[in-house]
């Protein structure tokens, strides 16, 4: 085990210390892992961390007027957590737990897991989108440059963001549509404000579905492009044969998507 750490907070750490007080500051990483995993491996992961850094086995105490933070010796073990529920729990876990719930500074460690069983996690189905198959309410002659697998082109709007502004693809067969994603590259000026999902079977007749804003998934199944600037899950996911990304609040800049990305369930 590398030696413990006691000592006083560097002026940094003392600024971080300062701002969890006022607002959490957890900072969230997620790993996903394949594969069979025995009982009690994690715990065991967990304790060969902490073992390895010193830091991952700290609390913090103050003086008696609670100034002077210290780093000081924690001797709890990296606490584990499981959660169930459905695909999308670890998000909700992040958003209303691990990023809102502060850790116990005075108790330690200042480091703490949360496990989802892979049984809960989707396979999504990475849909092929094809550049004769996207039309848009702007510059439809570009509109293909959505899909060409390029951050180099956008599909852009000629103006200003505006509310009636679309981008709509037909599929190549009906789809249970559960995940959108939208890169822009370099150009982040060009992301949408605000978006609503809409699908249909037959490209007359619309319906607006719901979605709310989410994290890139860490899964091998998306392409090496980079991650994307904005990722939008169905809540549920819908049957969709086309698809249309609409406008729902106007900007200063215009819209543009370097490269769309539609992801299906089984």
């Amino acid at each position: 085990m590398s030696a413990e750490v006691r000592r006083a907070l560097c002026p940094a750490e003392k600024c971080y210390w300062i701002a969890d007080q006022i607002s959490p500051t957890n900072v969230v990483a997620r790993v996903h892992l394949r594969g069979h995993i025995a009982a009690g491996l994690l715990d065991r992961a967990a304790a060969a961390l902490a073992a390895e850094h010193p830091l991952l086995r700290v609390s913090i105490r103050t003086d008696a007027e609670g100034t002077n933070p210290t780093f000081v010796r924690s001797s709890g073990p990296i606490p584990i957590r499981p959660v169930n529920g459905d695909y999308l729990e670890w998000e909700r876990q992040v958003d209303d737990h691990e990023a809102r719930t502060p850790l116990d500074r005075q108790r330690g460690p200042l480091i703490r897991a949360l496990t989802v069983p892979p049984s809960l996690r989707p396979a999504y189905r990475t849909l092929a989108l094809r550049g004769d198959r996207v039309t848009a309410s702007e510059n439809a002659g570009e509109a293909a440059l959505a899909v060409d697998g390029s951050l180099e082109t956008l599909w852009r709007t000629g103006g200003p963001q505006q509310i009636a502004d679309w981008i709509a693809v037909e599929l190549a067969e009906p789809a249970r549509l559960a995940r959108v994603e939208l890169l822009v590259g370099a150009q982040e000026r060009f992301a949408a404000r605000e978006l609503q999902v809409a699908v249909s079977p037959d490209g007359a007749r619309w319906m607006d579905v719901r979605s709310r804003p989410a994290r890139a998934p860490l899964d091998a199944q998306r392409p090496a492009l980079g991650p994307p600037s904005q990722v939008l899950v169905l809540a549920p996911p819908v049957e969709a044969r086309f698809v249309r990304l609409g406008l729902r609040r106007a900007g200063a800049h215009r819209w543009g998507i370097a490269e769309l990305r539609l992801f299906a369930l089984p």
